[in-house]
């Protein structure tokens, strides 16, 4: 995977953790959901809080393009049990997420007509909106 593409996979991912652990306390332990707001993108995340979890630590998996958030769930489970940490695992639909968006952070994207990268303007970028404040107003567990 290109270094673009996994930043904006690691920026997408950094929004969707920081909601997350902000709420942790209120996720059941063993496999959960929830809908999340990361800087103004509504993102489904799935959870998984071991039995020995005492609020710290945490595991994130971010899923590839084929979209499969719970098989990175079920599969990163033994890493979370073993540390005794939040697994976090944000689904980056295609619906909102499409490629561009998702790989390209949504900086660029191809042009159907030459087949050439195309700057698209700031608002189309797929980034945190926000002060950095997640464990304000800004972030939270809206249920799934």
């Amino acid at each position: 995977m290109p270094l673009g593409a996994r930043l904006a996979a690691f920026l997408l991912g950094c929004a969707a953790l920081a909601a997350a652990v902000c709420a942790s306390a209120q996720y059941p332990h063993g496999d959960s959901s929830a809908v999340i707001d990361a800087a103004g993108t509504r993102i489904e995340v799935l959870l998984y809080k071991p039995a020995g979890y005492r609020g710290e630590g945490l595991v994130v998996s971010l899923h590839g393009l084929g979209r499969n958030a719970a098989a990175y769930r079920d599969y990163t489970r033994a890493l979370a049990d073993r540390f005794r940490a939040l697994l976090v695992v944000p689904l980056f639909d295609r619906e909102r997420f499409p490629t561009w968006r998702y790989q390209r952070a949504g900086i660029v994207r191809r042009s159907a007509q030459t087949g050439r990268f195309e700057l698209q303007p700031p608002e189309q970028w797929t980034r945190p909106r926000t002060s950095g404040r997640w464990c304000s107003s800004k972030a939270r567990m809206t249920g799934a």
